[in-house]
């Protein structure tokens, strides 16, 4: 979501866009080695932390409390995802918080947008709908076909799947369903679901990798595994 979904209506990439050279180029070299899941040394984190707070303090929903671009006692290897999520809790929240519980915080904060994107939809179906696009994706018709019926199971059926499939794409980068590798912050949506709802996501994991395309079943296992 912080890194790689530009598109999200109301997301953070505009945000990002306000951070500065030394945050872009900061993010410029973690993504040379693997984008969310590289490493940061402490030094390197703290620049990123203190450009993106200056960066999201710009907005007009910014937490209105003055805000120190302190930061938490960075750990080796946190990764930019982290650095971000910390930076972004602290602006629209003035809450500070631990690396730990900053991408929960976020989804927390994101999740209620979706309900305006994708009305008609219960929390749980948004919810489960995202955990599938983050499971398995999709590029192309038959892909496409193939998450459509797993969400019509769910009650969402064939007349809102042009709407969500457009909420689902503005979450993604590119212009189709394939899901962003790798998603941190879907991941722990999947979590989320995997608890409320084990039997339903379990059972369409289990459909997704007998029926799904090779390029299904592979992101499937990738996250899985």
């Amino acid at each position: 979501l912080l890194l790689g979904r530009p598109r999200a209506a109301g997301g953070l990439a505009g945000r990002m866009r306000t951070l500065g050279a030394p945050a872009l180029g900061v993010l410029q070299d973690v993504s040379e080695e693997g984008g969310q899941s590289s490493g940061l040394d402490p030094v390197s984190a703290q620049a990123l932390y203190e450009a993106a707070v200056r960066g999201f303090r710009k907005h007009p929903k910014a937490h209105p409390d003055d805000l120190r671009a302190v930061g938490p006692v960075w750990q080796q290897d946190v990764t930019a995802l982290d650095v971000l999520a910390v930076a972004y809790v602290r602006v629209f929240s003035g809450q500070d918080t631990q690396v730990g519980a900053a991408l929960g915080m976020v989804f927390e904060h994101e999740q209620p947008r979706w309900a305006d994107l994708a009305p008609g939809l219960t929390d749980l179906q948004r919810r489960y709908a995202v955990a599938l696009l983050t499971l398995a994706g999709a590029d192309g018709p038959r892909e496409e076909r193939l998450l459509a019926d797993e969400l019509a199971a769910e009650g969402i059926g064939e007349d809102a799947w042009t709407g969500v499939r457009q909420w689902l794409a503005g979450l993604t980068p590119g212009d189709g369903l394939s899901p962003l590798r790798p998603d941190l912050l879907g991941e722990l949506l999947i979590g989320r679901v995997l608890r409320e709802a084990p039997e339903k996501l379990s059972a369409a994991v289990s459909r997704l990798l007998v029926g799904g395309s090779g390029t299904q079943v592979e992101r499937v296992l990738e996250v899985l595994l």
